[in-house]
C-alpha cells in the first residue's frame, strides 16, 4: 500500500479509501492491474466538473476525445482482450498435454547422435584395430574414456548380447518412413513451463505494440493535440519498450540454450532406446588384446553399462556380452555381473553414484522452481500491458475537458504499471538464468555417469581419460534453430504461429498424447564417418522379433552401405 501512496499522492489515497472493498494483495496479477485501475477511475472522476460557489451547476463539459479516437481505443482494448483469451484457450489443453508429451526437432537430434557415434562407435566390436575409429590423441594427450557399442539383438538366441560396431549392423528395414520434422517423446515440468513461457513472451510482443498505439492515440500524437504530460508518458512507454526488447532477446537466447541442451540429452536417450551401451575404453582394449591378466589365469572384468537417463527412477545396469567369432578375442567377457564395477571399489562407486543422483535431483528441482517463477512473472508482465490498454480504452469515454489534475494521476499510474512490468521482466530473466545453469548441471552429471567418471567427479579429481561429452566441450552440439520449427509448421497453423510464436508447434495434440499421430512411427538418418545409418521403429530383415512378430528393441539400428537401394525390403516408402 505504501508504494502506491508514494506514487499517486494524497489524491490516490482518497480514491482508494473511496473503494474499501478493493483488496490489494501480493499476487502479481493484482499488482499489475491496480495502477491501471487507478488510471481508469481517475479518468472517470474527471468527468465530474467542479461545482461553482453559487448558482445552478453548469452543463457537463464536452468530451476530451473524438469519436474516431474512442472507436480506435476501444478496438485496441478488444484486440488485447481477445489475444489473452486465445492464449489461455490454447494453453488450457495443449499446455497440460505437454507435461506428458513433448516434441523436439528431429534434425537437431540427428546431428547430435551423428557426433556421438562418429566419436565413440568403432567399425567393429571385435577388433583391436583402432585406426578406423575416432580414437586420436587430443591436445590434452588423453585417450577417450568410453566406447559405444550396439548390443541390440540381431538374431541371437541366447540371453547374452553381442557388441557390434558400425559395419556389423547391416540390415534393411521392411519399409522406410517419411522423416517427421519432430520427434515425439515424454514430457516434463521443465518443457511444459518453458514452452508456455515462450508462447507468452511472443504474445507480449503484440501486447507491447497495442500498448504503444494506445498511448500514442490517448495522448494526442495522431491528432496533433498534445497535452502537458504527453511526452513524459511517451518517454516512459519507450523506456519500457527498450527494456522489453532486451528482455525478449534474452528470453530467446535462454530458450534456445535450453532446447539445445534438451537436444543433447535426447541424443543420449535415443541411443539408450536404440540398444547402445558404453564400455570402459581402456578395459576394452586390454580385453581385445588378450582376455586374461598378466598372470594369464584371471579373466579381466569387462563391464558394459546401459546409457544413463536423467531420471530418479532409472538405474543403469551392467551385463555380460558375447563377442562371438573365434580366436583370442572371442567368447564371453567373464567376470561381469549387474553389480561388478570396471575398476576400483564397488562401495566407493555406489556412494559416488548416490551422491551424484542426489545433486542431480536437487538441480532439477531448482530448475523447475525457477522456470515456474519465470513463467508467472512473464504472465504478470503481459497482464500489465493488457491493463494499460483496456484502461485507456475505458478512459477515452469518461474523460472531460475539466478537472485536468486527474491527468497527472493517470501519468503516475502509467509509470507505476510499467515499472511493475520492468520489475517482472527482470525477475523472469534472473530465473531463466537459474534454469539454464541448473539444467546444465543435470546434463553434465548424466554425462559424468555415462563416461564412468563418477568417483573422480565426487573427489574433485581430474580424470585421466577424455570424456565423450557435450557439456565438457569434447563433442560439438547442434544448436536449436528457429528455421527447424518453421519447417515443421503446416500451413493450417500459420495464423497460430503468427499470433503465438514458433513455440506453438511444440504443443502436442490429442493424437500425439495418445501416440496415434504420424510422429509415433519415425526414423532417423544418421551419418557416421561418411556412412549411412538408419534408426527406425520398423522391423528389419536382421533384427530379432518376439513371438507376436514385433520388434524386441524400441529402435532398430541399420547400417546401409553406400550404393545400396534406399528402399525397404518391401520396395516402398511409407
Amino acid at each position: 500500500m505504501a508504494i502506491y501512496k508514494i506514487a499517486v499522492g494524497q489524491r490516490a489515497e482518497r480514491m482508494i479509501s473511496k473503494y474499501p472493498n478493493l483488496h490489494i494483495g501480493m499476487n502479481g496479477a493484482v499488482m499489475a492491474v491496480l495502477p491501471a485501475f487507478i488510471m481508469a477511475v481517475s479518468a472517470q472522476n474527471s468527468q465530474i466538473p467542479k461545482q461553482p460557489q453559487s448558482g445552478s451547476p453548469p452543463p457537463p463539459a464536452p468530451s476530451y476525445f473524438s469519436s474516431k479516437v474512442k472507436f480506435t481505443e476501444t478496438l485496441l482494448s478488444a484486440v488485447s482482450a481477445v489475444l489473452i483469451a486465445l492464449t489461455y484457450a490454447t494453453l488450457i489443453g495443449a499446455g497440460a498435454r505437454i507435461a506428458s508429451t513433448s516434441k523436439i526437432p528431429r534434425l537437431m537430434i540427428e546431428k547430435n547422435i551423428s557426433a556421438l557415434l562418429t566419436a565413440a562407435w568403432p567399425d567393429t566390436g571385435n577388433s583391436i584395430d583402432y585406426s578406423k575409429t575416432m580414437e586420436q590423441e587430443r591436445d590434452d594427450g588423453k585417450p577417450d574414456a568410453i566406447r559405444l557399442m550396439y548390443v541390440g539383438r540381431m538374431g541371437e538366441t541366447t540371453g547374452k548380447r553381442r557388441p557390434r560396431g558400425l559395419r556389423e549392423c547391416e540390415a534393411m528395414p521392411n519399409q522406410l518412413l517419411e522423416r517427421s520434422p519432430l520427434w515425439l517423446t515424454s514430457g516434463s515440468k521443465l518443457t511444459m513451463a518453458i514452452v508456455q513461457l515462450a508462447v507468452w513472451e511472443w504474445l507480449t510482443i503484440w501486447l507491447v505494440l497495442l500498448m504503444l498505439a494506445s498511448v500514442l492515440l490517448y495522448n494526442g500524437f495522431f491528432a496533433a493535440d498534445l497535452a502537458a504530460d504527453s511526452f513524459p508518458r511517451l518517454t516512459v512507454s519507450l523506456i519500457y519498450t527498450v527494456a522489453f526488447v532486451i528482455h525478449a532477446l534474452y528470453v530467446w537466447r535462454s530458450c534456445r540454450g535450453f532446447f539445445t541442451m534438451v537436444g543433447q540429452g535426447a541424443a543420449w536417450s535415443m541411443l539408450n532406446n536404440a540398444g547402445f551401451a558404453t564400455v570402459d575404453m581402456g578395459l576394452l582394449k586390454k580385453w581385445l588384446e588378450g582376455p586374461r591378466d598378466a598372470a594369464g589365469s584371471i579373466p579381466l572384468p569387462l563391464e558394459f553399462r546401459e546409457i544413463d537417463k536423467a531420471s530418479a527412477e532409472f538405474i543403469p545396469s551392467t551385463f555380460p556380452v558375447d563377442f562371438g567369432g573365434g580366436g583370442q578375442n572371442s567368447g564371453v567377457a567373464a567376470g561381469t555381473s549387474p553389480l561388478s564395477p570396471p575398476a576400483g571399489n564397488l562401495k566407493e562407486i555406489k556412494q559416488s553414484l548416490a551422491t551424484i543422483r542426489k545433486i542431480r535431483e536437487t538441480s532439477r528441482e531448482s530448475a523447475e522452481k525457477a522456470v515456474e517463477t519465470a513463467l508467472e512473472r512473464t504472465i504478470a508482465n503481459a497482464m500489465t500491458l493488457v491493463g494499460i490498454t483496456i484502461s485507456s480504452g475505458f478512459a477515452v469515454w469518461t474523460s472531460r475537458l475539466t478537472n485536468t489534475d486527474s491527468m497527472t494521476l493517470g501519468s503516475l499510474a502509467l509509470l507505476a504499471s510499467l515499472s511493475f512490468g520492468v520489475a517482472s521482466m527482470f525477475t523472469s530473466a534472473v530465473q531463466l538464468g537459474v534454469l539454464n545453469n541448473s539444467y546444465r548441471m543435470v546434463l553434465m552429471l548424466k554425462e559424468v555417469i555415462i563416461n564412468m567418471h563418477e568417483v573422480e567427479h565426487i573427489k574433485k579429481r581430474s580424470p585421466i581419460t577424455r570424456p565423450i561429452s557435450f557439456t565438457q566441450g569434447t563433442i560439438n552440439p547442434q544448436p536449436a534453430r528457429l528455421r527447424d520449427l518453421i519447417r515443421a509448421t503446416p500451413l493450417r497453423n500459420l495464423m497460430h504461429i503468427l499470433l503465438l510464436g514458433p513455440a506453438y508447434i511444440l504443443l502436442p495434440t490429442k493424437e500425439d498424447q495418445a501416440r496415434q499421430s504420424s510422429n509415433t512411427q519415425f526414423q532417423l538418418d544418421i551419418i557416421v564417418r561418411g556412412e549411412s545409418v538408419v534408426l527406425t521403429t520398423r522391423p528389419t530383415d536382421k533384427h530379432s522379433k518376439d513371438e507376436k512378430g514385433e520388434n524386441v528393441e524400441s529402435l532398430n539400428v541399420c547400417y546401409r552401405p553406400k550404393g545400396e537401394d534406399s528402399l525397404g525390403v518391401d520396395g516402398n516408402v511409407v
